[in-house]
């Protein structure tokens, strides 16, 4: 009889333990002092499944479209390409032309062009020429522009045109003869002007070299 009181006393005891093993598990319930079982414990480290890492755009090893173009005054180069859906500029700016009819290149160090697309005109920031740029010497010696928004898909004819030219011809050249602009101190004006650039005079030439990426080729 002993035996038996004691062994409903441990199965009591179990009950009021609050524990509830089935199929190898605990859970995360646990009686209070008075026998009222809390809330579950939510699990702190949730599952984290891991973004896949994107495959790179492969190449293609040919080259992008090239060409070299130069501007006088506020003229343009255009160039028309074929392509799909991609279509990416690099302009590269390269030394001063010389003026026609004359032994005369209006030298600059930093230059900025305008390249438009399908009604999209995008100003390159400032680029020094032949990574020697005086008056811009951190700036970058090329530019890359993205156009492929103004495409659909399919297959487009598309025009690429650069103007708008602006250098730094003027400035650096009143800093060497100011007395030809009556800048200080030989006038009321100063160099400053000038800066950083103005637009291309109407003789002078700039040029440089535009690299167009279309479907198939490479940047």
């Amino acid at each position: 009889m002993k035996n038996f009181k004691r062994s409903l006393g441990s199965v009591a005891l179990l009950a009021l333990a609050g524990l509830s093993i089935g199929c190898g598990r605990t859970t995360y319930e646990t009686p209070d002092v008075d026998g009222d079982t809390q809330p579950s414990i939510p699990n702190p480290y949730p599952t984290v499944t891991p973004s896949p890492t994107p495959s790179p755009t492969p190449s293609t090893g040919i080259p992008p479209i090239s060409h070299s173009f130069e501007i006088t005054g506020s003229g343009t180069a255009s160039f028309t390409v074929d392509t799909d859906n991609v279509l990416k500029v690099r302009i590269k700016p390269d030394t001063a032309g010389l003026v026609s009819g004359s032994g005369f290149t209006a030298v600059y160090s930093c230059i900025k062009y305008t390249v438009t697309v399908i009604g999209k005109s995008v100003p390159t920031e400032v680029l020094q020429v032949g990574g020697g740029g005086l008056n811009c010497p951190t700036a970058k010696t090329e530019q890359i522009i993205n156009f492929s928004d103004r495409l659909g898909t399919g297959h487009n004819s598309v025009t690429i045109t650069v103007s708008a030219v602006k250098t730094d011809f003027k400035y650096n050249n009143c800093l060497q003869s100011p007395w030809l602009y009556s800048a200080y101190p030989y006038g009321y004006y100063s160099c400053d002007l000038y800066k950083p650039l103005t637009n291309l005079y109407t003789t002078h030439v700039a040029t440089g070299v535009i690299d167009i990426q279309v479907n198939g080729t490479d940047l």
